[in-house]
């Protein structure tokens, strides 16, 4: 290895020395820059009226909003109260809790509200036909109050109260909204219920609701049984989309299967076991012969090998090869 003479260790050095400089003077920078932002305050929001409160909707997801940039400090302060509110729960839970833990809780909270965390809007998705009134009556949230104190399981129950909402779901969005994403009821028929027109609902519920004519379309059932057992009937009827829309009426007899009644007047007889593959059949010989059209009074499939046709005036005996007796 070659020696260095003290003159090369001299030169290298001085030419080291520039990009030492320059290294520690962005250093110096960058720590300056940090220093003057852990100083810099919490930006707050703009004083807001406190009364009524702003319920917006979307059509699609947005994106999330961006949050204030909080200091070591704030942060710090922030993990306290969210320590503090929680700790009583545990208590509570627990069985230890005592007044003190109550009073630090509702100091938490009022100490949240100079962090910004009050409630400024109400997001909603998933509404069609709940009103923004009953919406507004349920959440019972009023712009101001601390967002850490909305009790978001109480808000749940008072929406699923709503005669349109079968669920919800409510969320915190911090720094100052609440999410609530709405899981409405679908209507997929109608009925005569305390002598009221009524919805049933896919469940099998019965929605008491005012019926207007906009749910004119839907199927009317009736009997014992048939708002708990129109789920399987609509989705037997939606095997066969072209007849099921001229379904007007279907009757549940003695809850075990059902009569259907068509738009030219004619009863379809379902039968109780295997109604999925009576339908299908009826499905293909109406295809081929258009039953629907020829004036009868009923058709019976009662039978598995065999179509009873009742006319106005006698009844066809049944054949055992349908298509040679229409």
């Amino acid at each position: 290895m070659r020696s260095l003479s003290p003159t090369d260790i001299i030169s290298r050095a001085a030419s080291a020395v520039p990009e030492h400089a320059r290294r520690t003077r962005k250093m110096r920078e960058a720590a300056i820059e940090r220093a003057a932002l852990r100083q810099t305050p919490l930006p707050l929001p703009m004083p807001t009226s406190r009364t009524g409160l702003r319920v917006a909707e979307r059509v699609r997801p947005a994106p999330r909003r961006r949050l204030p940039i909080l200091t070591r400090r704030r942060a710090i302060w922030l993990a306290a109260i969210v320590a503090a509110i929680g700790a009583p729960a545990w208590l509570a839970t627990s069985g230890h809790l005592d007044p003190l833990a109550a009073i630090a809780q509702r100091e938490a909270v009022a100490a949240s509200r100079g962090l910004g965390l009050t409630v400024a809007e109400v997001l909603v998705e998933g509404r069609e036909r709940a009103t923004q009134k009953e919406l507004r009556d349920a959440l019972e949230v009023t712009r101001g109050a601390a967002i850490l104190e909305v009790d978001l399981a109480a808000v749940r129950r008072r929406l699923a109260t709503l005669p349109w909402v079968r669920d919800a779901v409510v969320e915190r969005r911090l720094p100052d909204a609440i999410y609530v994403q709405l899981i409405e009821r679908e209507p997929i028929a109608r009925i005569r219920d305390r002598g009221k027109l009524a919805l049933v609902d896919r469940d099998g519920q019965i929605m008491r609701i005012a019926v207007d004519d906009s749910f004119a379309k839907l199927p009317m059932v009736i009997g014992a049984g048939a708002a708990a057992n129109a789920p399987q009937l609509i989705g037997l009827l939606a095997e066969q989309p072209a007849l099921a829309g001229r379904v007007t009426l279907a009757r549940r007899v003695g809850d075990r299967r059902w009569d259907l009644t068509f738009d030219s007047g004619v009863v379809l007889r379902l039968p109780e076991e295997l109604p999925s593959l009576a339908w299908s059949r009826f499905a293909e010989i109406e295809k081929l012969h258009s039953l629907l059209n020829r004036g009868l009074v009923a058709i019976d499939l009662r039978l598995k090998d065999r179509i009873g046709l009742v006319t106005p005036n006698r009844i066809e005996k049944p054949s055992k090869q349908p298509g040679k007796n229409t």
